[in-house]
């Protein structure tokens, strides 16, 4: 009689209740193979994990120092033009629809300020005296 293992197409023919040592170690093989595949996809996965985690803390870094310099830039044009006293403008002019044009793209603008007009010639002289 042969003691030489069969082949994987004998294992194939024997009944999967036989108890042949050669079928228990190609078994065995199979089981090791799957799980070094198994590991090997676990740790591509964990890789993968790791990158998104850095680029998550990269993002997080990102949004805070814009939201910082966001406020540095607010904090700065709150101190250059200050909102309570606004900007005095002094408009000279005779025709009404010049002011209206003026104030119109005054409001748009959104800038806060006080407005005054002079239309009559008395009103220039005594602003200027």
């Amino acid at each position: 009689m042969n003691d030489a293992c069969p082949s994987k197409s004998d294992h194939m023919q024997l009944s999967a209740a036989s108890a042949h040592p050669c079928g228990v170690r190609l078994k065995a093989q199979d089981t090791v193979e799957t799980a070094r595949h198994l590991i090997t996809h676990a740790h591509q996965v964990m890789d993968t994990t790791r990158q998104l985690i850095t680029i998550k803390k990269e993002l997080l870094h990102y949004t805070q120092a814009r939201r910082a310099r966001q406020a540095e830039q607010t904090a700065a044009h709150a101190t250059t033009v200050p909102h309570e006293t606004g900007i005095a403008i002094l408009l000279i002019s005779e025709s009404p629809a010049d002011i209206a044009r003026f104030r119109l793209a005054l409001q748009e603008s959104a800038h806060p300020g006080q407005l005054k007009f002079l239309m009559d010639r008395s009103e220039v002289e005594a602003c200027v005296r």
